[in-house]
């Protein structure tokens, strides 16, 4: 078989893999963040907002609008969403084809990076089927909101592999080659903010694998980065004018030193999962460590430095898995609450891009095994089976995780099964029960979740949202029951928390008004528009309350500002008609 027919060859096993091992995923609905962000979003529901999504923060659309100062960047993944909306509306089908998609685009990419750092075509294909495969990724792949780690990945690898031909094929730094690449880290910034630092993979590279290049050319070699670093001083500065701050606010109740005592736990916990990954499930709390003459710092730290030692001595002759090494370190800083404070320890999505220099240490060290025993045809052949028994049963593995995804319910009883004690949990299960008019049951989960709430809590922007979500929630709960003048307790509690809580206000109002307190009523749904100005419902709350009082004006511009939000929304198109008919007469 030639190359190009092997290459071939591969890339047809990785996709038949890939939708074999995620294809049971492609009938789960809509679950946890994929709701404010898809389903109940307006702004992905047309290509007229394509211009705002690149002027504010993600989650400024949606059901969760302008809640908290915590600023995510990614105008790419909201596109993606509205493209997304255009092909399949809301079948969540359509959106998890998308992202099984683009993860198998990776395994691809993985593939040819692999042989272009290692020119072997075995680590590629050991790698990327790692990669593929591995059960950790569902967090990533099988969660449609999770699908900022697969583009960005996808982007940034797509960016590198051009940065590499380019470095081949030209000396001078301004080939069309470099300049897509430059363009492609653009996007990939633009996907995640992240990729900030995955910069740091271009110059470990010329650094790594060009030291001749350096020895003769000097620090010329590096000039091929200038249109990087200038996309990336320009991302910088753009995205501080949108969003206002550099680092986002009020994430981590922890200081810096209970961070760096807690990371070692962490990075072993990940390297736990990987290599047994067994009831993975999101919201994993971690209790940080408080001393360094806690076991759980120095049992951590002594495999850690263990295993650095042993990377180090791998290394020593191998630029390849040297480099991955540092794809590995760079990729995974983001996220290691040191660099940016994070709002939890441990997420499995996070180690998505850093699994890519994993997969390949693995690859390279199986392969240089392989080669040792090459002359020992039984051993070869038994470090085969148990390769491709890894991967079996790592697929199979995958194929079980999707399924806890498979709806809300399916979803949060599963994390429950784990987590116990986690308010976000017990405050998401409670808001399914409030769907189902289940309200009894929606109060006792909303209170189980006030009282697991940390003390630390209000100490954080996050944790102030996570208390007026719960409070609003005990509101809605006794709305549902009639108890209105207990529900305007709770409503009035979560604005107290959270003073930028749009929903709060507009439900606080229509309690108000049906207590026949108007003037109240109108402030409240005020508010609401003053916080989150692309929510309709506080505008058609005033255009109905208004109508009814006989100000036709006033009602006919609410009105209109719904339409002009919900185009075709049917009791704004009734009401404005009436309304044109009774200012003629």
């Amino acid at each position: 078989m030639d190359y190009k027919t092997a290459n071939i060859a591969v890339i047809v096993c990785l996709i038949v893999a890939g939708f074999v091992i995620y294809g049971n995923s492609v009938g789960n609905s809509f679950v946890y963040d994929d709701n404010p962000l898809i389903a109940d979003n307006p702004f992905i529901k047309t290509f007229d907002n394509i211009g705002k999504l690149f002027l504010v923060d993600l989650h400024f659309f949606g059901s969760a609008k302008n809640l908290t100062k915590i600023k995510y960047y990614r105008p790419v993944v909201a596109l993606s969403f509205v493209v997304d909306y255009f092909l399949w509306g809301l079948e969540a089908f359509g959106y998890h084809l998308t992202n099984i998609s683009i993860h198998i685009c990776n395994a691809v990419l993985i593939f040819f990076l692999a042989c272009v750092l290692s020119g072997d075509r075995r680590i590629g294909v050991i790698a990327s089927f790692l990669f593929l495969v591995h059960p950790i990724n569902t967090e990533a792949v099988t969660y449609i909101s999770g699908r900022g780690d697969p583009l960005s990945l996808f982007f940034g690898l797509s960016s590198f592999l051009l940065f590499l031909r380019h470095l081949k094929e030209y000396k001078n730094t301004f080939s069309t080659l470099n300049l897509s690449s430059a363009f492609l880290f653009m996007i990939a910034l633009l996907t995640r903010e992240s990729n900030a630092l995955f910069f740091l993979v271009f110059p470990s590279y010329v650094y790594i694998y060009s030291k001749e290049r350096i020895t003769k050319e000097g620090f010329k070699v590096f000039y091929a980065l200038l249109p990087h670093i200038t996309v990336l001083a320009i991302f910088i500065l753009f995205r501080y004018a949108v969003l206002g701050v550099l680092i986002s606010e009020g994430l981590a109740p922890d200081p810096l030193a209970v961070r760096l005592m807690t990371l070692p736990r962490v990075i072993v916990l990940y390297m736990g999962m990987l290599l047994f990954p067994h009831n993975l499930h999101m919201n994993r709390t971690l209790a940080p460590v408080q001393t360094l003459f806690s076991p759980l710092f120095l049992i951590p730290f002594t495999i850690l430095l263990f295993i650095s030692v042993l990377i180090v001595r791998m290394s020593k002759n191998d630029a390849l898995i040297r480099f991955s090494a540092v794809w590995v370190a760079v990729n995974f800083l983001p996220f290691s609450s040191v660099v940016f404070p994070l709002s939890t320890y441990v997420a499995e999505h996070w180690i998505y891009i850093p699994l890519v220099g994993i997969s390949i240490i693995a690859a390279g060290s199986m392969t240089r095994f392989f080669d040792g025993i090459r002359d020992y045809k039984p051993v070869k052949y038994l470090a085969t089976i148990i390769l491709a028994a890894v991967i079996v049963s790592y697929s199979i593995a995958t194929v079980r995780q999707n399924r806890n995804w498979k709806d809300a319910e399916t979803f949060y009883t599963w994390i429950d099964r784990f987590e116990k004690t986690d308010y976000r949990v017990s405050s998401n299960l409670g808001a399914l029960r409030l769907q189902e008019k289940r309200y009894d049951e929606a109060l006792d989960l909303y209170k189980k979740a006030l009282s697991n709430i940390p003390e630390s809590g209000l100490s954080t922007d996050l944790g102030r949202q996570h208390f007026s979500l719960i409070y609003k929630g005990l509101g809605d709960a006794y709305v549902g029951k009639g108890d209105r003048d207990t529900a305007i307790t709770y409503y009035e509690k979560a604005v107290e928390i959270n003073p930028r809580f749009g929903d709060a206000y507009n439900d606080l109002g229509n309690c108000y008004l049906r207590q026949g307190r108007e003037k109240q009523a109108i402030e409240a749904y005020e508010m609401c528009i003053k916080f989150s100005p692309y929510n309709w419902t506080p505008y058609a709350n005033l255009g109905s309350y208004y109508m009814n009082k006989g100000e036709l004006k006033k009602s006919k511009y609410y009105w209109g500002k719904v339409l002009e939000m919900s185009p075709g929304f049917e009791p704004a198109i009734k009401s404005l008609g009436v309304i044109r008919k009774r200012l003629i007469e």
